[in-house]
């Protein structure tokens, strides 16, 4: 999964011009993914697909716009009859990918007339751009899901509320531990309220090979992923010795040998005995 934020320092721009900024956000985060993947040097494909949801609350309801985007790791050629995966331990350079995104949102934005509010050095630092391996993306896609149709903040975050004040529920990064935030009644609607949408904005977008437009169907692409994973080249073979006795840990009764399983991953095989 990536995650594309805005530096704190553009927030004001953007909550002034949201149905742009918004739409800009998406777009430079599209472009710099597709340029990086189709560079060989990272995986060379001619498409890859995502999904991108906007979100735009902190764990604080302060005003925090970002992009998370489920991605798989990999692409296919330019014939699309094969999928090409990226490396195991590396997808794209976060570097790269925040210095494209910079440049192509400064590259939108330059014709607005609110453009000059926008300190030069902004466009000179780095933007915040983190990439996280997620397995199969179940996780992920369930994280999310809760937020699809959900606005800043649950019912279940509200503690307490008084003809003054409202105290909400948060956890900070990296911790399980609740926390309290007491708010006025004033300052929790204005938080409230800055993460209402444009009216019509869509806040999911899928494209390439993700997208309703794909000339890739998708039982076709997951054909090609099946046999991008199933190869068995360079797998390294288990030589079955059946005169040994297999012992269930358990039970002790002798395990019968039935078949071996050669796993996807290269080097990686295991034993299907049963008692």
């Amino acid at each position: 999964m990536l995650t594309f934020t805005l530096p704190d320092k553009l927030r004001s721009f953007v909550e002034k011009n949201q149905q742009l900024a918004y739409s800009f956000m998406f777009d430079a985060a599209a472009y710099a993914i597709k340029k990086l993947s189709k560079d060989k040097r990272h995986i060379g494909c001619e498409s890859t697909g995502f999904c991108a949801v906007l979100h735009t609350w902190g764990r604080q309801l302060q005003y925090h716009p970002h992009l998370h985007v489920i991605i798989p790791a990999g692409g296919v050629n330019q014939e699309g009859t094969q999928w090409l995966p990226s490396r195991d331990d590396f997808f794209l350079p976060v570097k790269a990918l925040s210095k494209i995104f910079r440049g192509k949102f400064k590259e939108l934005v330059r014709d607005l007339d609110s453009y000059s509010t926008i300190e030069a050095k902004q466009w000179n630092r780095g933007w915040n751009v983190h990439c996280q391996l997620i397995g199969n993306g179940e996780e992920a896609t369930k994280y999310l899901a809760r937020y699809v149709f959900r606005v800043g903040i649950s019912n279940h975050r509200i503690q307490a509320v008084s003809d003054t004040h409202v105290t909400i529920s948060y956890k900070k990064v990296g911790s399980n531990r609740k926390r309290s935030l007491k708010l006025t009644i004033h300052e929790f609607i204005r938080r409230f309220l800055q993460h209402v949408l444009p009216s019509g904005f869509m806040k999911i977008r899928h494209y390439g090979l993700m997208s309703p437009n794909s000339k890739i169907p998708l039982d076709h692409l997951r054909e090609l992923v099946k046999d991008a994973n199933n190869t068995l080249d360079d797998c390294d073979y288990i030589e079955i010795n059946e005169s040994k006795k297999l012992l269930c840990p358990h039970c002790q009764t002798q395990l019968v040998y039935q078949s071996s399983l050669i796993l996807a991953s290269p080097n990686f095989a295991r034993i299907v005995g049963v008692p």
